[in-house]
């Protein structure tokens, strides 16, 4: 799982899960790991509509769902622990999307050894995490190697390389490389510009870091480019 299904309108695909869900609630149980497959798909959808904690709330009864069918050590389970620390960081609740993002990359690594693409994506995310807090040093650590890792298994193009480019840059800018950073930033603006949904988090963080780059560097012509870039895609920004 991963995205809301796009081949049906939205409204469609919402009540397609929720009847579904139904069913499996009475037919296979709380605990099924089907019935954990829809609730974080139906979890999706709802964030796609912007019903952000209902998403939560829904992702938090997926890994509930999972660990009683799955036990404690499972892929599905991992994939659900960092969608749901990424989502509680965009709501700011950095204590409990730490933990649960690092559960996510210790949990892959274990599962799929430390070079796999999966471990990569949970690595860039918890690094995205802890550079937006301040906490420098500690994310660009967890970014060394994750772009050049993604670009090779996912392509340049793929949204995915274009999170890793992007927090590649934020380290560049808060090491002084401010070209490198800008060429990084601006190249990941270009690959993310077309994304929507839960993708354009991405996007508004790679506005911001351009924003931040372009203040510190005393260029405000770019500064108000891109600060308007940000405040027409972000409304209330």
């Amino acid at each position: 799982h991963g995205e809301a299904d796009h081949r049906v309108p939205i409204e469609e695909a919402e009540q397609m899960y929720g009847e579904v869900l139904g069913i499996q609630r009475q037919v296979l149980g709380e605990t099924h790991p089907d019935t954990a497959r829809t609730l974080i798909n139906l979890a999706f959808v709802l964030k796609e509509e912007g019903r952000d904690e209902e998403a939560i709330e829904l992702a938090r009864q997926a890994l509930q769902a999972q660990q009683s069918a799955f036990g404690e050590e499972n892929p599905e389970i991992a994939t659900t622990m960092l969608v749901l620390g990424q989502w509680l960081g965009e709501k700011g609740q950095p204590e409990e999307a730490e933990t649960l993002l690092q559960s996510a990359v210790d949990m892959r690594k274990r599962l799929l050894g430390e070079s796999h693409p999966h471990v990569m994506v949970a690595r860039v995310a918890l690094g995205d995490l802890l550079v937006d807090q301040g906490r420098i040093e500690q994310g660009c650590a967890l970014s060394a190697g994750t772009l050049d890792a993604l670009s090779e298994a996912l392509g340049e193009d793929h949204w995915r390389t274009a999170g890793a480019r992007s927090l590649t840059g934020a380290c560049q800018a808060a090491g002084g490389e401010r070209e490198a950073a800008e060429a990084n930033l601006l190249l990941s603006l270009e690959k993310l510009r077309d994304q929507g949904g839960v993708k354009a988090v991405h996007k508004k963080q790679t506005l911001i870091r351009l924003v931040d780059l372009y203040q510190e560097w005393g260029k405000p012509e770019e500064v108000d480019k891109y600060g308007r870039l940000l405040a027409a895609e972000n409304p209330g920004t």
